[in-house]
């Protein structure tokens, strides 16, 4: 189920932003899932068309993302203590017991992606808590990714796919 939303998510973002530069070429991502104490992976899982030549690296960003968030439990994004010296980014989400780490996109697209990914449903708390990470980052593509994804899941849902 989340690999599938995160397919979802992904092909929304390519769809919107795929004509902006550091887009361009885009076709996949990777997904990891982590223990939010020790920020071990659960799962690690790539998403769409990952160029062959760029997997590794994807997944191992997507792990330490994750694991640098979890040394952080002070965070609620690993954009707070990203370091772009040590190659260390945004793009991770802390989320109840779990962690959501997305890498293979622009930093903050793959921070807008995590985003939707780790709060499929509209809570008002789960609102407030995106749109406080996003601010934090700046993020210019969380609103209208939020929004399209929004359109699709409820598209999804009145066709009963």
């Amino acid at each position: 189920m989340l690999a599938s939303d995160a397919k979802m998510v992904l092909h929304v973002a390519l769809k919107l932003f795929g004509a902006q530069s550091g887009w361009q070429e885009k076709s996949g991502m990777y997904l990891c899932v982590a223990d939010h104490k020790t920020g071990l992976p659960l799962a690690v899982v790539p998403i769409g068309q990952v160029p062959v030549e760029r997997a590794e690296k994807y997944a191992r960003l997507s792990q330490e993302k994750a694991l640098r968030l979890a040394q952080h439990p002070e965070h609620s994004s690993s954009w707070e203590s990203r370091n772009q010296l040590k190659d260390e980014w945004g793009g991770a989400v802390r989320v109840g017991v779990f962690i959501i780490s997305i890498s293979g996109l622009p930093e903050l697209g793959d921070e807008a992606v995590a985003l939707e990914v780790a709060w499929p449903r509209d809570t008002e708390a789960a609102l407030e808590l995106i749109a406080e990470i996003a601010e934090k980052s700046n993020n210019p593509y969380r609103e209208n990714l939020s929004k399209a994804v929004r359109e699709e899941r409820a598209y999804q849902e009145h066709a009963g796919t």
